[in-house]
């Protein structure tokens, strides 16, 4: 980013201090500038379009460049009103967005009281894209068909886009046309033209923690480098927050109960709710560090940069890259990797799945359970028991020639282990794959018993 924006420039941001769009585009503008060593009076429509194809100096898809476009556009026209640009920003090439249709706005405004309003812009989104499709193919939504409707499936895969991001359009729009099912606007079945095979299965990747020496290494440079976004991610693997909840923590974020432990309050993020997060010494002392040289009064964030303004995501991208050069790590390391290491760290120190459920406030415990699949000493301890004892009693009670008895033993021992492994929560798969192994055996058996007395 440039070091040190023009005077006008920081007039026009603090203007919009709350756009971060704007405030990126103008930074990433300005870096370009000065890059190219051009001055404003200097530029043509031309010149600036070329930024918008690779404002990160790598081309970006249209719609990125689209959207950086629109956000300059409001910068560039106070310029144009100064007299320091030469050329009318609105002759830069932006295509006007399609409005969509008014019964697709009346859903949205249905979903307004029970949905964020970050959701509700996805699901604008997801219709939009529909419409515009609809549009470009020529085709109207009263007369749509099966075979119609699979096309538009086709190109949203020809885009390369996640099998999420297309999953949550499908649905989006799928329940847009159930409400206009029920309004009688739309007469063919939703579920008829978008089915539950339509859905792009999602892959389930397993957390991705760093290894010990990995983490140690990590950590002793972040505490080395000491910068505000260098403590910032050393918080963030000392406590398991998301960026998002890091960048939005509060001044005073400390919270104390009666017996003076710290607890870390986490404001509303990802999943919409609110959290207390214990903190050992060792990061309360990290905390009164950041917080140090500067007034509460002054502050709202914990982590504010120079001006003021709360830290952004890119700042702490590049601190990390630039910590782990040189750094030996199986994977690329992310932010998000710190906080994988976080949890599997508490688990593989005895703590519950429930409890780390808590520290990381997920609302599903599914969603805790990918941590278990990859740290569970107490699961493969207890299913080495059990097969020892199943092995045991295998040996003990098997004749020296199989009979019918040693079948029904098996049918006891599974249903012991449905019983006694498969009941306890998170031991489930342990369950499922041994009474796989044992349903073979039984089958072996039953095949040689069947010869023998032939």
């Amino acid at each position: 980013m440039a070091r040190q924006l023009p005077n006008g420039a920081r007039i026009y941001l603090r203007k919009h201090a709350d756009d971060a769009k704007t405030h990126r585009v103008v930074h990433l503008f300005h870096n370009w500038l000065d890059r190219h060593q051009w001055a404003l009076s200097a530029l043509d429509v031309e010149l600036v379009d070329s930024f918008f194809e690779k404002p990160f100096h790598r081309k970006v898809r249209p719609q990125t460049a689209q959207g950086y476009k629109r956000a300059l556009i409001g910068y560039l026209d106070w310029l144009y009103d100064k007299d320091r640009i030469n050329f009318d920003p609105k002759e830069l090439s932006i295509r006007r967005r399609r409005p969509l249709p008014e019964s697709a706005t009346a859903y949205t405004r249905t979903l307004t009281p029970t949905h964020k309003p970050s959701s509700i812009r996805g699901i604008t989104t997801s219709l939009r894209r529909f419409y515009d499709w609809l549009a470009d193919s020529r085709l109207r939504l009263r007369g749509l068909r099966r075979a119609q409707i699979e096309q538009w499936f086709l190109s949203l895969h020809d885009e390369s886009l996640a099998a999420a991001t297309r999953r949550d359009m499908l649905t989006n729009v799928r329940n847009y046309l159930r409400w206009a099912n029920d309004r009688g606007e739309f007469r063919p079945a939703a579920d008829d033209l978008i089915r539950n095979s339509d859905l792009p299965k999602l892959p389930r990747y397993l957390p991705r923690p760093l290894l010990p020496e990995e983490d140690r290494s990590l950590q002793r440079r972040l505490r080395d480098e000491g910068g505000l976004h260098a403590r910032g991610l050393l918080l963030m693997r000392w406590t398991g927050l998301r960026i998002g909840e890091l960048i939005r923590l509060e001044f005073n974020c400390i919270h104390e109960d009666d017996k003076g432990n710290s607890f870390i309050h986490v404001p509303l993020g990802k999943m919409n709710n609110e959290r207390l997060v214990p903190v050992d010494d060792h990061t309360r002392m990290l905390i009164d560090e950041i917080r140090a040289s500067r007034e509460p009064a002054e502050c709202r964030f914990l982590l504010e940069d120079s001006a003021g303004r709360p830290t952004r995501y890119v700042d702490y991208r590049a601190t990390l890259k630039t910590l782990c050069q040189g750094l030996e790590t199986t994977e690329p390391v992310t932010s998000h990797r710190l906080r994988h290491t976080y949890a599997t760290t508490m688990l593989g120190a005895g703590m519950s799945l429930t409890s780390v459920m808590r520290l990381l406030g997920h609302v599903d415990y599914r969603m805790t359970l990918r941590y278990a699949a990859i740290t569970q000493p107490r699961v493969t301890a207890e299913y080495a028991e059990a097969i020892t004892k199943i092995e045991s009693r295998y040996s003990a009670s098997l004749p020296s020639t199989a009979t019918p008895d040693a079948v029904q033993l098996l049918s006891e021992v599974m249903r012991w282990v449905r019983a006694e492994i498969g009941g306890r929560q998170g031991d489930k798969k342990a369950a499922r794959s041994l009474l796989r192994r044992i349903d073979k055996i039984q089958r072996e058996l039953r095949t040689r018993i069947q010869v023998a007395s032939r």
